[in-house]
């Protein structure tokens, strides 16, 4: 699932906590609104950094553990690229 869709479900999963947690204290258990407010707060307070911490979950899975390092050999006009990589021993036979 790519991260905007991710953090997505992520942002509507904490509002609708929200949401139920202050509808539920507030007509069921019939509290007064500050309340219910404070109680619908706390569980935002609980349920965000769970699915925020799944939001961001694959894209830190993805991500190398240390350094890779790469080897390539071909014929003429070699060329190796990528991102924070260094190539060694690269020459030219001419």
């Amino acid at each position: 699932m790519r991260p905007v869709a991710r953090w997505s479900v992520a942002v509507s999963a904490d509002v609708t906590a929200f949401a139920v947690a202050w509808w539920v204290v507030q007509e069921q258990v019939r509290l007064d609104e500050g309340a219910a407010l404070a109680v619908a707060g706390a569980v935002l307070g609980v349920v965000a950094p769970v699915v925020g911490r799944w939001a961001a979950g694959e894209r830190r899975a993805a991500e190398p553990a240390g350094r890779a390092v790469q080897q390539g050999r071909a014929g003429r006009d070699v060329t190796i690229a990528g991102r924070d990589q260094t190539v060694i021993g690269y020459r030219r036979d001419e």
